[in-house]
């Protein structure tokens, strides 16, 4: 019986630490995001990227408004890192039939708690990329790439650290140049073997 207990005891806990990391990854994720959305539902990208055209109304400059991001980014931040503070104060409650992966037994069992610690602080990058978006058309997308670290605490099993990032575009612009007369798609020439 004790070897019994000892070997579910060994199977369950990286089971049920990898669960308790999966839910906080998804809970601070949904928290970060819903507070990024609240800053940006009062901006549009006309704010960030400034366009200037020459007298035949042809786009001749792009520009970023370096200014207005970065104090965009960190309000972003400010406001992330108050929401995941908040988040602090939640437990995740995980069935131990989750934990047994035993389908028809999900929602039943005891629950284990399990305790979301935001372990550092927001960490804002602000990316931006140049892609062809078609003949003489460049697509240039601006984003903001957030991360942080939370600590997953499962008492009597253990504590982790997991990292949580994603990307929020903060604007997109489309540049179209003249099309061309002509268009030629000339494939690579393979020289040799």
């Amino acid at each position: 019986v004790v070897a019994g207990l000892i070997y579910i005891d060994l199977a369950l806990r990286p089971v049920i630490m990898q669960l308790a990391e999966v839910r906080a990854q998804q809970m601070a994720l949904d928290v970060i995001v819903k507070s990024v959305n609240q800053q940006a539902e009062v901006k549009s990208s006309s704010d960030f990227i400034r366009v200037d055209k020459d007298a035949q109304g042809r786009i001749v400059l792009v520009q970023a408004d370096a200014v207005r991001i970065n104090s965009f980014a960190v309000a972003v931040s400010a406001s992330a890192q108050e929401a995941l503070r908040d988040l602090s104060s939640q437990e995740i409650a995980i069935p131990l039939g989750q934990a047994l992966g035993l389908y028809f037994l999900a929602a039943w069992g005891p629950s284990l708690k399990v305790k979301i610690i935001p372990a550092g602080e927001i960490w804002v990058s602000i990316n931006d990329r140049f892609e062809p978006a078609g003949i003489n058309q460049v697509r240039h997308a601006l984003y903001l790439q957030l991360k942080t670290r939370v600590q997953v605490v499962v008492p009597q099993i253990g504590q982790d650290e997991v990292e949580v990032a994603t990307d929020f575009p903060v604007a997109e612009t489309i540049v179209v140049g003249d099309v061309p007369a002509t268009y030629l798609n000339v494939p690579p020439l393979k020289i040799g073997n």
